[in-house]
């Protein structure tokens, strides 16, 4: 038995041992008992540090066996449980604590009410159509880890299980208040469509709700008449025109001779730009770009006429910090 000042002797597993000093009272016989049991398990005699401190804090048969297996660990082999544990415990903190944005409860609202108004037999049909829809456009509805982490998918679905019941409730006072007022079935199933149907696509509405929070946070520059520019409507226009004309399939002849043609212009494009900031005797020998007849094959690189150039351009001088010639 160590005395008061003399320091605890280093024991086989020795983890606990160089922290706590037997205790001097006399064991009961059920603590008698427990250390014949803890001996004939395998369990080393320091066991009894350990049973001293299960029992000051009250640990059970579990908690007990997991520290006589934590002190019998090396230090690395400690470390590294440590750490997993630790890992464990920030994993269980994000999971327990993940919340929706409210973008994207905004637009899981949209669908639930966007399928109420489909020709569906039954009102749980449209949560197991909104669920579908989740699961095969991820990325369309802001949410990419839907699939992959069970956490988000038990929250979106816990989402879809609260709002499901009230739009339910909601939808039918409206059909019933539209028959009490007599309004014909035409203008009721109108008036349905144009509150609840989803007109647009949904991505376009979760960038929507993403660009109204992205302008809060950095400041997105805003056109004087807070409208579209019209740029990505006459796009999505032109593009529908191109597959009316050649298929969705965009391996085919046509699509490729689309797609070079729009290179070659582009290429066109580029050598007249450098040759126009070019010095006037590179334009005289370089002479104008030859137009392209046909495909990507018969572009030619620009050449670079500026490093060629024997003298610098003067903007180019003063960008470096040099004074002009």
């Amino acid at each position: 038995m160590p005395k008061a000042n003399e320091p605890v002797q280093q024991t086989s597993s020795g983890y606990l041992a160089e922290r706590y000093s037997p205790s001097p009272r006399i064991e009961s016989r059920r603590e008698i008992e427990v250390r014949a049991v803890e001996v004939n398990a395998g369990i080393p005699q320091d066991a009894s540090f350990i049973k001293e401190i299960a029992n000051a804090e009250g640990l059970n048969a579990v908690q007990r066996m997991a520290l006589h297996k934590f002190n019998n660990m090396t230090p690395e082999q400690r470390m590294l449980k440590t750490q997993a544990e630790t890992l464990a415990c920030n994993l269980d903190l994000v999971r327990r604590y993940y919340v929706l944005d409210k973008p994207v409860e905004k637009v899981l609202t949209d669908l639930l009410k966007h399928y109420f108004v489909k020709p569906l037999n039954s009102y749980k049909r449209v949560y197991n159509a909104v669920e579908g829809y989740c699961q095969t456009h991820v990325m369309q509805i802001g949410l990419p880890l839907y699939n992959k982490e069970p956490c988000v998918c038990a929250i979106v679905n816990k989402y879809l299980t609260t709002q499901h019941p009230e739009i339910k409730i909601t939808f039918r006072n409206a059909i019933f208040d539209s028959i009490s007022k007599r309004i014909p079935l035409g203008s009721m199933t109108a008036s349905f469509a144009h509150a609840h149907r989803v007109g647009v696509p949904v991505y376009k509405k979760v960038m929507e709700k993403k660009a109204a929070a992205a302008a809060q946070a950095q400041g997105i520059k805003v056109s004087p008449d807070r409208g579209s520019t019209g740029f990505w409507e006459a796009f999505e226009e032109e593009l529908q025109l191109l597959v009316a004309k050649m298929g969705h399939n965009r391996r085919t002849s046509e699509w490729n001779q689309w797609e070079e043609d729009i290179i070659a212009r582009d290429c066109i494009a580029q050598d007249a730009i450098v040759l126009t900031n070019a010095p006037q005797e590179m334009m005289d020998t370089e002479g104008p770009a030859q137009p392209v007849h046909s495909g990507i094959s018969d572009v030619q690189p620009a050449q670079p006429a500026l490093e060629s150039a024997t003298e610098p351009l003067p903007s180019a001088t003063r960008s470096l910090g040099q004074p002009a010639a």
